[in-house]
């Protein structure tokens, strides 16, 4: 038992002592710097790093340099079909999954930048 504890003790210092020499910065990113929406529902990191926000308006993607945004376009069958997004997951085959408030789910092609829109089964 004591070898246990010596052994959790040890642990959670190297632990505390990896993250007490970690620096961390915050980036404050908003409309002015292309993000769809300020009213952020979502955040979800892919494979490749990239971010991607949920928002009111929109699905943002965010390479750490530029946002890129995914809205609603009428006249494109190949867009998302509603701007306000609830959910964002990622498939093990790399398809970006999306759930829209209007209980849809939405499947993204990162290869050609491209949805599929499954109308919400009820």
């Amino acid at each position: 038992m004591k070898l246990k504890s010596f052994l959790i003790f040890f642990f959670l210092l190297f632990v505390k002592l990896t993250i007490a020499n970690q620096s961390f910065s915050v980036e404050h990113l908003t409309i002015e710097d292309g993000l769809a929406n300020n009213s952020v529902r979502t955040m979800f990191q892919d494979k490749e790093g990239y971010l991607w926000f949920g928002t009111l308006n929109g699905l943002s993607r965010y390479d750490g340099q530029q946002f890129k945004t995914f809205g609603y376009n009428l006249y494109d069958s190949t867009s998302i079909n509603n701007n306000k997004i609830r959910d964002i997951f990622q498939d093990g085959t790399g398809y970006i999954w999306i759930t829209t408030y209007d209980n849809n789910v939405h499947r993204f092609d990162p290869k050609t930048e491209t949805f599929v829109n499954f109308p919400a089964a009820f």
